[in-house]
Order: C-alpha cells, then structure tokens, then sequence
C-alpha cells in the first residue's frame, strides 16, 4: 500500500469526535484526503486509490469545488529562497469598536502584499496580522506604511519568530 492509499484508508485521527458534514460520503472523504496529500494527483491515480472510475471522481472532485469544499489548488513556495524569511505577528489594537475604523484599517490591511493573513480577533486585541519580510527593517517599513495614515489605532505590537516549528494546512478529515 502506497502512503497515499494509506493517507486516504486511514481517515480521521484525533482525541476528540468530528463532526461530518451530512453530504460528504466517505468516498468524497478519501479523495479530499488525498488531493490534500497530493494536490497534482492524476483523475487516473486517485481513482485507483478510492476504487472509482475516473469519470465518477472527475464528477466528485467538480461537485466538491462547486459546493465550496475544495476551494483552490495552490502551490507552496519557500519564503526563504525569495528573501522573505523573517515571520512576524502583529497585534493591532484599535480605540473603541467603530465600523469606519475597523473598515478603513481592513482596507489599509488588504493593501500591503506582505501581510499575508488577517484575523479579527475577539479578546483584548483587533487584528492579528501574520508578515513574511525579508527582516525587521522591512517589518518596521511594512506597518508603517500600513497604519501610519489611519486615525483609531491604539497599539501596535510585533513578535518575530524565531523559529518555526510546525507548518500545516492539513484539516483532519
């Protein structure tokens, strides 16, 4: 057995209880394991591994992406080789709750490539931006230029990281 045959047999795994969405069969189950094992799968090999015809996993895998479950294909690239290896979160922090604020922050957000992902936090803090940059300097530049034209903002604080210890897009299924 190949380790994606395994991958897609082995199904979920975990300590707590999954709850399955009422139109995912486990068939539709073992071909998004496995497009999420290996993305440039052939419609050959994948029917292989979940024992279908490939005409019924090419109309499976067009159904899974019409109704929202595959949402893209996309290849991962080192952030390294392209000079970009510093990580760093940021917390933003805004006075009081308006919505022009947080719509002008959100539009100011959506305008700087290297802030990659943007989270509406709930707690003591807004936003929480994750920026790929080559080092600090750029960092410091990045939000600068990002937040430096906006009224509302009542703090800003960075945390590099130092070190990455796990990196997964990989949703137990």
């Amino acid at each position: 057995m190949s380790t994606l045959e395994a991958v897609v047999r082995r199904g979920s795994r975990g300590p707590y209880k999954r709850t399955r969405h009422a139109s995912l069969d486990r068939i539709d189950a073992a071909i998004l394991r496995a497009l999420q094992s290996d993305a440039r799968i052939s419609n050959l090999k994948l029917s292989d591994v979940v024992n279908l015809s490939p005409s019924a996993v090419s109309e499976r895998v067009k159904r899974l992406s019409e109704t929202g479950y595959i949402t893209g294909f996309r290849t991962r690239i080192n952030a390294d080789k392209l000079g970009a290896g510093q990580t760093v979160f940021v917390k933003v922090t805004l006075e009081g709750g308006r919505q022009d604020i947080v719509r002008e922050t959100r539009a100011a957000i959506d305008r700087q490539p290297e802030i990659l992902d943007c989270y509406m936090m709930a707690g003591d803090f807004d936003f929480l931006l994750k920026i790929r940059v080559p080092d600090m300097y750029a960092c410091r530049e990045v939000v600068e230029a990002t937040f430096r034209e906006l009224s509302g903002i009542k703090e800003i604080r960075s945390y590099a990281v130092m070190s990455q210890l796990k990196e997964s897009d990989w949703l137990p299924i």
